[in-house]
């Protein structure tokens, strides 16, 4: 006979069932310190459905029969079903006793909730203590993919909970290839922490980890030791490491990593985190004493700290090695090797509605080549205030900065401060198939340089400049795909009077590199220590082609030139010839989607007074899918530099993988960087063996280095130092 009931007295029921699936979660989900992969090749698993249509907070009871007897028992039995909001609890039989507010359940226990579900044979709950016991438990929770076992499960305390005899694993459960498993779990929610003992991790019933006491936290961060890393190089041999992680409090922690090189010897990796509502930093700090092929102890420290409050911002760097050959021997990061300075800076800024300040300190440690030059200090002030009358809008930039240099031998570069000032005019005009913009502008730079003379220079020169598009479009059908495709000329002219510079430092300007956006600057210099003259007017023309179904644009094409009226005789060095030619090289870009899967970019720039190419960059990716994607790169540079990168992750069968990346130089014929492996996933665990052949700039050897990476999913992962490198430069993530 069915009931229903909204009585108080059943509330506890639900609550003491819930606590049971809570803490199991919380238990054995610990360990998770891997990434939790892909479960392509895991049993599919569904979701409980529930109703709806029931009220909030009330408790259901479903039965096929209900019977009262004294004493106040009540046994329900045949199909029982408890329900409350989106809880639900079924068995064969259910024994209540409302003297000592008990709850027996026997036979097919079955609790679900959307994400999980507990099973079990017997259940004796003390409802108004929400306490009670269950046993033969067997849990499984969906979004984890976590399941296992447990002979009993003990609530103790609303907050403390014991279970006997527990397992757990992410494999499907009938080919558990991995399990951890413990003599019994404590599970205390009011100091957050599980400890467990007799812990051991099996792998087909073999075990290859115990430790007699685990302690972890039930949420969040806890300290303890981290998964090692393993590797082996030719010139460092076995490389092995043990993190250990310190959680200080919810918005501290640090790591210390001690890391053990075959032939160079031991060092300790430390980092420390704080993550503050008005500011973030780390101190990382890594020493090797006296490595053994080097001679010497070896270090590097790294401060990164970052502020704000209101409109004020803080960035402090600070970067210091012992030697310059440290990130090229030590460091598993291609990024690092190919560094040639050290930045340190101390930032100030000021951002109000329309105005901003900056101050700054900045010097470089040299790793290789000369000493930049430090700036001590650099205050820099920028403004665009509200558009004003007619539609007119001003504003400016002003710079003034110190530069120095470390006395060194032989160093004759000169020093001193400079006072950079460009204010700005201009009358942007636009309309639905156009745009105009004028402007004039003013630039004066002085400088006061430390000679005996305390020699001052000064420069001062105008600018005008005129900015001009079009926008035409037009309805296109390509092989039966209707399309938008757009037209978009362009016109710049900028004036700028010639004016003799060659006396004045370079402190910190180059000449830009020739690219299409170049084709608009004002200056073809990329600091204020020369200022180029310019009587020369930009045509460029840009083509997209556009989805009109959902506006994604599947190609865009531009193409320009600059035409020069007048030599160009402002250089950096005063022996550099005026450049006399009438025009520039053809500047060209592409970009295009022509799928969800695809993305192609290229640009190249053409030189057709000598009639040859002069540099081409292009990058082909194919990403149909997460785990699956090929990416070419190439790049020319005249007359030195011919070099491309090839990565890919690609399926070799259901469930096998190959991944590579060679980076490799076409002028002298080899690898720069070569990494080649092969991974394979099964549901819960996966296996990813690596070779890598990196070249050393020094000796210009090849160093080769095997790693292999362990992963069980839902637990942790073991072995590659490499694993960020994949990520990153293959997987693209």
């Amino acid at each position: 006979m069915p009931l229903t009931t909204a009585d108080k007295r059943h509330t506890p029921l639900s609550r003491a069932i819930r606590r049971i699936s809570a803490a199991a979660l919380l238990a054995l989900a610990v360990p998770a310190h891997g990434q939790q992969g892909e479960w392509a090749y895991c049993e599919p698993i569904s979701r409980p459905s529930f109703e709806n249509d029931l009220e909030p907070g009330v408790s259901y009871v479903d039965a096929d029969r209900l019977t009262a007897q004294r004493g106040g028992v009540s046994t329900f039995t045949g199909n029982v079903t408890l329900r409350r909001d989106q809880r639900r609890v079924t068995g064969d039989e259910a024994i209540y006793n409302q003297l000592n507010d008990t709850a027996t359940l026997i036979g097919n226990i079955r609790y679900e909730t959307p994400d999980a579900r507990l099973f079990g044979e017997r259940a004796e709950l003390q409802l108004e203590e929400d306490s009670g016991r269950i046993h033969d438990a067997r849990f499984r929770f969906i979004s984890t993919r976590a399941n296992g076992t447990a002979d009993l499960v003990e609530i103790i305390t609303p907050e403390f909970t014991r279970m006997e005899s527990a397992t757990y694993s992410t494999c499907d459960p009938d080919n558990q290839v991995w399990a951890l498993k413990a003599g019994s779990f404590d599970l205390d929610e009011a100091t957050n922490t599980g400890e467990a003992w007799n812990v051991r991790v099996n792998v087909k019933g073999v075990p290859i980890f115990y430790t007699p006491y685990l302690n972890f936290p039930l949420e969040g961060r806890k300290s303890g030791f981290l998964a090692p890393s393993y590797g082996s190089s030719e010139t460092g041999g076995t490389d092995l490491s043990i993190p250990y992680y310190w959680n200080i409090a919810p918005h501290r922690d640090a790591t210390f990593t001690p890391r053990y090189i075959e032939n160079r010897g031991t060092m300790l990796y430390s980092e420390f985190r704080y993550l503050n509502p008005d500011s973030s930093g780390q101190i990382a700090y890594d020493f090797l004493n006296d490595d053994s092929l080097f001679g010497d102890d070896r270090s590097f420290l790294r401060i990164d700290q970052k502020a704000h409050w209101n409109r004020w911002s803080s960035d402090l760097l600070y970067q210091e090695v012992s030697d310059a050959e440290y990130f090229e021997d030590i460091s598993n990061r291609q990024g690092l090797t190919s560094q040639t300075h050290l930045e340190r800076h101390l930032n100030l800024d000021y951002r109000a509605d329309w105005w901003s300040f900056l101050g700054r300190v900045q010097e470089y440690q040299p790793l290789s080549g000369t000493a930049a030059y430090q700036r001590q200090p650099q205050l820099v002030f920028d403004f665009s205030p509200p558009r004003g009358t007619a539609g007119l809008e001003w504003g400016g930039h002003a710079e003034l900065v110190h530069f120095a240099l470390d006395e060194e031998p032989g160093d004759s570069r000169p020093t001193g401060t400079r006072l950079d000032v460009t204010p700005s005019l201009s009358l942007p005009q636009r309309g639905t198939a156009w745009f105009l913009t004028p402007k004039l502008a003013l630039r004066h730079t002085q400088y006061q340089l430390d000679t005996a003379e305390d020699e001052e220079l000064t420069r001062t020169l105008p600018l005008a400049s005129v900015d001009g598009g079009l926008f035409f479009e037009r309805d296109l059908n390509i092989g039966g795909r209707g399309l938008l495709q757009t037209l978009e000329p362009r016109l710049y002219y900028l004036y700028v009077p010639y004016e003799d510079q060659s006396a004045l430092p370079l402190f910190d300007t180059g000449l830009y590199g020739t690219s299409y956006s170049q084709l608009f600057r004002e200056n073809r210099f990329s600091g204020p220590d020369r200022m180029g003259d310019a009587n020369q007017l930009t045509t460029a023309v840009t083509t997209r082609f556009i989805d009109p179904d959902n506006g994604a644009e599947l190609l865009s094409a531009s193409l320009g030139q600059i035409q020069y009226f007048a030599d160009r005789r402002v250089q950096l060095n005063p022996d550099e010839e005026p450049l006399e030619t009438a025009s520039s090289e053809f500047v060209g870009e592409l970009r295009s989607r022509p799928a969800p899967a695809w993305d192609v970019s290229a640009s190249a720039v053409y030189d057709p007074h000598e009639e040859q190419t002069e540099e081409v960059t292009g990058r082909v990716r194919y990403n149909p899918a997460k785990r699956k994607n090929f990416t070419l790169s190439y790049r020319l540079l005249e007359p030195d530099l011919e070099q491309t990168d090839v990565s890919f992750f690609w399926p070799l069968a259901r469930q096998w993988s190959v991944l590579g990346r060679s980076n490799y130089d076409l002028v002298e014929k080899r690898n720069l960087d070569e990494i080649l492996g092969l991974e394979y996933q099964a549901c819960c665990w996966s296996l990813r063996l690596i070779t890598r052949s990196t070249l050393d700039t020094g000796t210009l050897e090849q160093e080769r280095s095997v790693e292999l990476l362990l992963e069980l999913k839902g637990l942790t992962q073991i072995g590659s130092q490499l694993e960020e490198e994949v990520e990153r430069g293959i997987l693209g993530y």
